[in-house]
C-alpha cells in the first residue's frame, strides 16, 4: 500500500515531536551516584548499630559489678568470722542463749556451752519443782531434792572425781562448780553439761526448802551421783552428802 500524503504529514509531525522532546533516561544509576547511595547506606547502618548497643552497655557495668560487689561482701564477712574480729579486734563475749529469772534466781545459758545459775535473793523460797522444769529445759541432766519429812532413802551414791582433787578447777575436771560470787553476796553455780562425767547426774539439794523456805538457798548443796538416784532426801540440816 502506498502511503498518502495524509499519512506522510502525521509521521513528519511525529519525527518533529520526538526531536524536540528531550532524551529518555537512562535506566540506572551512574556510578557516582551509585557510591554516594552506598556510603550513606553503611553510615545509616552503622549509627543504627551504635544506637542499639549503647542502652546495653549500662546493664553489662550492672552485671559485671554485681559480682564485684558479692566477691567484696563475700570477702567482709570472711574477716569477721576469723578469730578476734575485724582488724583484730577482741573476741566477742559469750552471748545469752536462754535465760530464765525469777524472784529468787537467774538461770542463764550461753553458747560457749555454760549454764549458771545465780542465787539472786537467799530469803526467797525455791520452788524446786520449777526450778527441775527449768534446768530440763536447758538440757541439763539433773535431779533437783526438797527434803523430805520422814525421807528413809539411803543417801546418793556420789561419782568419784579425779585424784588431788583439793588442787583441781572443778568446772573442767568435774563439769560443775559452787560457791560465792566475787563480792561474796551471791552463791552461783557453774555448770558444763558437756563436761558431766558419763553415766552420772548433777543433783541440787535443798534441805530446809521446805522445812524453813526462807533459809531455803542458804543450805544449797549439789554434786554428781551414779544413778539410780535416791526418790527423796531427809529434811535436815545436819544431813550433808559427800558432794561439794
Amino acid at each position: 500500500m502506498n502511503a498518502t500524503p495524509e499519512d506522510l504529514s502525521q509521521q513528519a509531525e511525529r519525527e518533529e515531536l520526538a526531536r524536540l522532546l528531550p532524551a529518555a533516561a537512562a535506566r540506572g544509576l551512574s556510578p557516582h551516584r551509585h557510591l554516594l547511595r552506598k556510603d550513606h547506606l553503611l553510615n545509616v547502618i552503622t549509627e543504627d548499630a551504635r544506637r542499639a548497643t549503647a542502652p546495653r552497655r549500662p546493664g553489662l557495668a550492672r552485671r559485671l559489678a554485681l559480682p564485684v560487689g558479692l566477691a567484696v561482701a563475700a570477702a567482709l564477712i570472711a574477716l569477721a568470722a576469723l578469730p578476734g574480729g575485724q582488724g583484730g579486734s577482741p573476741a566477742t563475749s559469750p552471748r545469752s542463749v536462754g535465760r530464765i529469772t525469777n524472784a529468787a534466781y537467774d538461770l542463764e545459758h550461753t553458747d560457749d556451752d555454760l549454764i549458771t545459775l545465780t542465787v539472786l535473793d537467799a530469803t526467797e523460797p525455791v520452788d524446786t519443782a520449777q526450778l527441775q522444769r527449768d534446768l530440763d529445759s536447758l538440757g541439763v541432766n539433773s535431779r533437783v531434792y526438797a527434803g523430805e519429812p520422814g525421807c528413809q532413802a539411803a543417801p546418793p551414791k556420789i561419782a568419784p572425781g579425779p585424784d588431788g582433787d583439793a588442787n583441781k578447777d572443778w568446772l573442767r575436771s568435774h563439769g560443775w562448780e559452787i560457791g560465792p560470787t566475787g563480792d561474796g553476796h551471791r552463791t552461783v553455780l557453774t555448770i558444763r553439761p558437756g563436761l558431766l562425767a558419763a553415766g552420772t547426774q548433777l543433783f541440787l539439794y535443798f534441805p530446809l526448802a521446805k522445812s524453813d523456805p526462807a533459809n531455803s538457798f542458804r543450805a544449797m548443796q549439789a554434786g554428781l551421783l551414779v544413778p539410780p538416784a535416791p526418790a527423796c532426801m531427809p529434811v535436815t540440816s545436819s544431813y550433808t552428802p559427800p558432794a561439794g
